[in-house]
């Protein structure tokens, strides 16, 4: 995460991905990636969701603004059921 330097809780940006492996089941994955997106965007003081599916590298692709430490609570509370069927599907981190 990058912080914002002139504040000691200003946004940070978070960017990740998850690749679904040869095995897993990429309607699964991007089906749980797009509940995980909604929560995500439902989360509070999230500025910005940006979630994308690469079909050609069978890559998840995460960009996220969030403002302020709790919010990371508040995204884990309201993305963990969705994340545990990604990783359910057979994606990875």
């Amino acid at each position: 995460m990058f912080g914002c330097p002139s504040s000691t809780h200003g946004p940070s940006t978070c960017f990740y991905t998850h690749v679904i492996k040869p095995d897993g089941d990429v309607d699964a994955a991007v089906k749980a990636f797009n509940a995980y997106a909604e929560a995500a965007k439902n989360s509070k003081k999230h500025r910005v969701v940006s979630h994308s599916y690469n079909a050609s590298t069978r890559e998840l692709i995460s960009i996220e603004t969030m403002e302020g430490p709790e919010v990371m609570q508040n995204h884990i509370g309201n993305c963990f059921p969705a994340y545990t069927k990604i990783l359910a599907a057979g994606a990875e981190m």
